[in-house]
């Protein structure tokens, strides 16, 4: 993913709510169990309906997958 797409996520919810750092990632891309793992180009951490609002009409525009995650149990 290219910094001016991460550039664009930060400018929706700020520099602290998007991480593409493998480490910061690795917490997110892993349920409870360690049974599923997944994988990302960024995480963004959104703070509010406003921001989700923002960030699923930037992914719509930009013709780019979103994955919702909750709790990250895997139990459903």
């Amino acid at each position: 993913m290219s910094q001016d797409i991460i550039n664009e996520l930060i400018a929706i919810v700020g520099q602290t709510a998007v991480l593409n750092a493998k480490d910061d990632m690795s917490p997110y891309l892993t349920d409870w169990h360690g049974k599923y793992h997944g994988a990302a180009h960024a995480v963004v951490l959104p703070d509010n309906t406003d921001e989700v609002a923002a960030i699923m009409a930037w992914a719509d525009k930009h013709d780019v997958v979103v994955v919702p995650q909750g709790g990250n149990t895997g139990f459903m």
